[in-house]
């Protein structure tokens, strides 16, 4: 049974190797691409779309949102390693279980504040008429995405690909976002790639 300290450490290293490795693969950066890819195509000119200003604040909510859709992945698996014997049979775990996803939030939750997600606020919506107006609600919070992602992942399968295209299309252009839910979509199968990669290297070799 590893310790309390050691599933800790063991959490903090799959975040961090998630984190890095978005950087490596450059997800965020591939993400603005294929945004800027479409708001330049036919389609976009015939809708009548420009394409929103790209800054730092929005490449921070991009790192945000796929950092806790990965964490969300790496959750999901953790019962193919956190497991134990029972009358020589192996199966998961579940306080093990239980206690590696709090230390993987509560690491997510250290991450965002060192680097000033948590300082950003919700898009929401605040006016409909005569056409959708997005102001700021709360501070973003990686502990309600979790739970959002975990909430749709139970109520149906794959409903949580769902939710992470509609946060990713209302970052990319919040008034729009229906149309670049999909971007977020095509993303989802690398981050789960990705997040599967950390997992395996950290709890077999950790």
């Amino acid at each position: 049974m590893p310790s309390l300290e050691k599933l800790d450490r063991l959490a903090s290293d799959v975040l961090l190797g998630i984190d890095n490795l978005l950087l490596d693969q450059n997800i965020v950066e591939s993400i603005l691409e294929t945004y800027r890819q479409f708001c330049r195509s036919n389609e976009a000119q015939r809708l009548n779309m420009s394409e929103m200003p790209i800054d730092d604040e929005m490449r921070l909510r991009l790192r945000f949102e796929c950092l806790c859709f990965s964490i969300f992945l790496a959750s999901l698996q953790s019962s193919k390693y956190l497991i134990e014997k029972k009358w020589f049979v192996k199966q998961p775990n579940q306080r093990l279980i239980e206690l590696f996803d709090g230390a993987l939030a509560s690491a997510l939750i250290e991450l965002c504040d060192k680097s000033g997600m948590n300082e950003l606020r919700e898009m929401k919506l605040v006016a409909i008429d005569p056409k959708p107006t997005f102001g700021f609600g709360d501070y973003l919070d990686p502990l309600n995405r979790l739970e959002e992602y975990r909430t749709a992942f139970v109520k149906e399968h794959g409903s949580e690909l769902k939710r992470f295209g509609k946060w990713i299309g209302k970052v990319l252009d919040a008034p729009n976002y229906p149309l670049f839910e999909i971007i977020g979509g095509n993303f989802a199968k690398p981050l789960l790639q990705l997040s599967d990669y950390v997992m395996s290297s950290v709890l077999i070799n950790g």
